[in-house]
């Protein structure tokens, strides 16, 4: 099934070429897990820093067009993304909207309660001055 933009809108995992903005696809392991490196991302106007993830019944499912199991976003801490924000000038847009910007205002997670906003936090395992490792654990019940 081939997929295509809204009429009249660039999308960049179609038409822009170069410029799919960290797009991937990760097979779970038998345990359900997934492990892939990726950029911290920026924090852009209006929004908290996250990435955004789809789970599928299956990798056939996730590249045919069937229906995602779950979509959802995963937000970062502050304190963290705040130091390596100014660490590194490539992220110099960051911090403003980051300094402006909370989770209760973000449009996604402001409508969280703070056990919905520890769920969707990625926990920080290990850190050093280039990289930094997350966990998060997402539950699906009934699939």
């Amino acid at each position: 099934m081939a997929q295509t933009p809204a009429k009249g809108r660039q999308y960049s995992l179609y038409e822009i070429e170069d410029q799919n903005y960290l797009r991937g696809m990760q097979i779970a392991d038998a345990n359900g897990s997934v492990t892939f490196n990726s950029i911290l991302p920026g924090a852009y106007r209006g929004r908290w820093p996250h990435v955004h993830f789809e789970v599928f019944r299956s990798a056939q499912a996730a590249v045919s067009g069937e229906k995602a199991l779950l979509v959802g976003q995963l937000a970062f801490e502050k304190a963290l993304v705040s130091g390596y924000y100014a660490a590194d000038t490539r992220y110099s847009e960051s911090i403003p909207n980051l300094a402006v910007q909370t989770l209760s205002n973000d449009n996604v997670f402001g409508d969280s309660t703070a056990l919905q906003l520890d769920a969707q936090m990625v926990k920080t395992t290990a850190q050093n001055a280039s990289r930094v490792s997350f966990t998060s654990e997402i539950g699906l019940t009934g699939v």
